[in-house]
């Protein structure tokens, strides 16, 4: 590596280290696991989509039972009749305008349908509880990323804090070492190693920090604060050696079963679509109803006469012996509209009645319908089926993970403890000049290593158990 990609590396772990220091002077909101989960559930959009899909299946629900209650409605006519038409108080064809008004209003309710109103109900029931499961399983999922995220962090800043420790210690060492030098106790060569070594491990702590941010803005992107704000993560006391149970396949497997919202939301799947397919039957059955109306009209052209004005005579026969007309007066009438509350009184009519129907032939669609739905029947008992195989998998896989970061870390731990004393024996041979720098940096190389797969094995446990842990049946949390 150049001395001036040297210099830019250092230079960048300097600026982030007093970036970090000033931002923790100031007011600086530090989050829990629970409070990421949280955020990540109030903020993440398809949690939000799923929370509206559930609202929808809400009123789905309400409208189906509401549906159960008689239908009500008004109606209001008011228009012209032109030229020739019949007038419905005279029965005599007439060409005039004529101006009415017809209130109406309507009642029907279903008596019987085949139960289709009463198994649409189950339906959206089942169909609304499946969409609480199916918000449900979304939270859990993110629960999981960001549980993983927030270890990821943690594990990436007890690195830096790792790197950073080395990097001291390189420093120190290569301090002492320059003094010997100087004073004619040690060569060059002891020098330029450290030299080597601290560059090395200066570039290894960018990488580390690098890592950090990258880790935060993981956790950043599930939890969806804004970018702007100051906050940390909480860093809980993690035991460095947990207890770690045996866990038993098939048990958790069960567990999982009774608890987990995927099994939950495929089984009132299946429920939805055994009803479905008895409301497509339904289809078949005759359909009885009450209905009953009430009416009334008014119209321009009913009138009432007033006064009858004499407006002379006319004959309507003789007399027999004299021949003389026999004369009867004529009058006029004067009319006037029927007022319109009398009309309205006068017009008002009832009916009431019961109404039979069933439709006989329909193209076979309700058959072909009633096919589907069996269909679809199989369809969601084989969704339910390859849920379980699929969590019946996940369970097994969680299992040997777990089993395996359990073996990793114990074997991690031991190569750590051999790694410092190896560390140890080595720092003090290369005090006493017993020892090159090479083989020095060498087993501080070792012990690096050993640290980083340590810690790695470490987080890798936790997480693990966590999974575990979560399909048995407990909460998603640092224990």
């Amino acid at each position: 590596m150049t001395t001036f990609a040297f210099m830019k590396m250092k230079t960048l772990a300097v600026v982030l280290t007093i970036y970090f220091t000033a931002a923790s002077s100031f007011g600086q909101t530090i989050l829990s696991l629970k409070d990421c989960i949280d955020l990540a559930y109030k903020y993440n959009p398809e949690i939000r989509s799923a929370q509206l899909q559930a609202q929808i299946g809400k009123i789905d629900w309400k409208s189906s039972q509401y549906s159960m209650l008689p239908s009500l409605s008004f109606g209001a006519n008011h228009g012209y009749n032109f030229g020739r038409s019949i007038d419905r108080f005279s029965n005599q064809f007439m060409t005039k305008r004529i101006l009415s008004d017809y209130f109406s209003l309507n009642a029907d309710w279903v008596i019987y349908n085949g139960l289709q109103k009463q198994n649409t109900i189950r339906l959206q029931k089942f169909n609304y509880q499946a969409s609480l499961k199916d918000l449900e399983s979304y939270k859990n999922q993110l629960a999981l990323n960001v549980a993983s995220a927030y270890l990821s962090l943690l594990m990436a800043k007890e690195l830096v804090r790792s790197m950073e420790s080395q990097v001291s210690s390189t420093k120190e060492q290569l301090e002492r070492t320059r003094k010997l030098v100087e004073s004619g106790a040690s060569d060059k060569s002891a020098e330029l190693t450290l030299e080597s070594q601290l560059a090395n491990e200066s570039l290894s702590l960018v990488e580390a920090q690098n890592q950090r941010e990258i880790a935060k803005v993981n956790l950043l992107n599930l939890i969806l604060i804004p970018p702007s704000e100051n906050w940390d993560i909480e860093e809980p006391q993690i035991t460095p050696n947990p207890e770690t149970p045996v866990f038993a396949t098939e048990q958790v497997y069960n567990n999982a079963l009774k608890h987990l919202p995927e099994i939950e939301s495929s089984t009132l799947k299946v429920y939805s679509s055994e009803v479905s397919e008895k409301i497509n039957k339904g289809m078949q059955a005759p359909v009885l109803s009450l209905y009953a109306n009430m009416s009334t009209v008014f119209s321009q052209n009913a009138v009432q006469i007033t006064n009858m004005i004499p407006v002379g005579t006319q004959p309507i026969g003789y007399v027999s012996n004299t021949l003389e007309p026999v004369l009867q007066p004529t009058f006029r009438a004067e009319t006037k509209v029927i007022p319109l509350g009398e009309q309205l009184n006068n017009n008002f009519g009832q009916t009431i009645g019961i109404s039979f129907s069933w439709n006989i032939f329909n193209g076979m669609y309700v058959q072909h319908n009633i096919q589907k739905s069996s269909i679809n029947k199989q369809l969601q008992q084989n969704n339910l089926q390859q849920t379980k195989n699929v969590l019946k998998a996940n369970v097994t896989k969680a299992i040997a993970d777990y089993n395996a970061s359990v073996s990793k870390k114990n074997a991690s731990e031991k190569a750590l403890e051999a790694a410092r004393l190896q560390m140890e024996y080595a720092q003090k041979r290369f005090e006493n000049g017993l020892l090159n720098p090479y083989d020095y940096a060498n087993a501080k190389n070792q012990l690096l290593k050993a640290e980083i797969s340590a810690l790695q094995a470490r987080y890798e446990l936790l997480f693990n158990r966590m999974v575990v842990e979560f399909y048995n049946g407990s909460a998603v949390e640092i224990r």
